[in-house]
């Protein structure tokens, strides 16, 4: 029978020692070390020598990424590399689902819901063309909200992982995706919706920038449905590292 001390020592080895940050994975290999060292101290074997036999058939793990550029690339060792091929796993399969549901939108009878969106989002943008500046700086905040929320909940928690080392687990690795791909499409759609707001119609041009920036809101906006049904449909799904 494992002991409460020994379990906080396996908690400690995984989440301290080897970097693990989402809770979700944590439960994953917390529950693999338990039923392994349960399953060899059954056999006859002492904690110790069953918890570092299994501890160790993860050391091999490596995982090399290429983030932000092509000259950037992450290389990762142990259950940090299982934790983060399974983040890039989902990353994967959520770009490739999200795209999928962005086409279903353009499908028959959906694509009537774009098409009514499509006019309100025009309409929206004259409207808010002829508003003061007080409203449309209202306007572009109440857009830009999630990330002022969602960035500064980031930061504290890096802060407190990396810096304070106390080590908060993050809630899910699904979420952190999620949360990640929104706030790019909210910066996109903040950034949409600043132009359009301060464009002057003096030349044909100026309508040319309009009209595309009018779409470029519409897009970002497309996209942020997506998310969010994505979410709603991936929500209950399990990962399996």
């Amino acid at each position: 029978m494992i002991t409460t001390q020994q379990k906080a020592y396996i908690r400690e080895a995984i989440i301290d020692v080897s970097s693990v940050q989402f809770q979700d994975f944590y439960e994953i290999m917390n529950d693999r070390y338990l039923n392994s060292i349960e399953t060899q101290m059954a056999e006859g074997k002492d904690f110790e020598t069953a918890f570092h036999q299994i501890h160790d058939s993860f050391l091999s793990q490596s995982y090399s990424n290429i983030r932000y550029s092509d000259r950037y690339e992450m290389t990762y060792y142990g259950l940090e590399a299982m934790q983060w091929q399974q983040h890039d796993k989902i990353n994967t399969f959520a770009g490739r689902h999200q795209w999928q549901i962005i086409k279903s939108y353009f499908k028959f009878p959906a694509i009537i819901a774009v098409f009514l969106s499509a006019v309100l989002v025009f309409k929206g943008v004259e409207m808010l063309r002829e508003q003061v500046l007080a409203l449309k700086i209202i306007v572009i905040v109440m857009v830009f909200l999630p990330l002022l929320i969602t960035v500064p909940l980031s930061l504290k928690s890096m802060w407190g992982y990396y810096i304070k080392k106390n080590r908060a687990l993050l809630k899910s690795i699904r979420l952190n995706v999620l949360i990640r791909r929104a706030s790019g499409g909210n910066i996109g759609l903040t950034l949409s919706i600043v132009q359009i707001s301060f464009i002057d119609q003096n030349s044909p041009i100026d309508n040319f920038i309009l009209g595309f920036w009018s779409i470029m809101a519409f897009g970002f906006l497309v996209y942020s449905v997506s998310l969010l049904q994505l979410y709603i449909e991936q929500r209950d799904v399990k990962i399996v590292p």
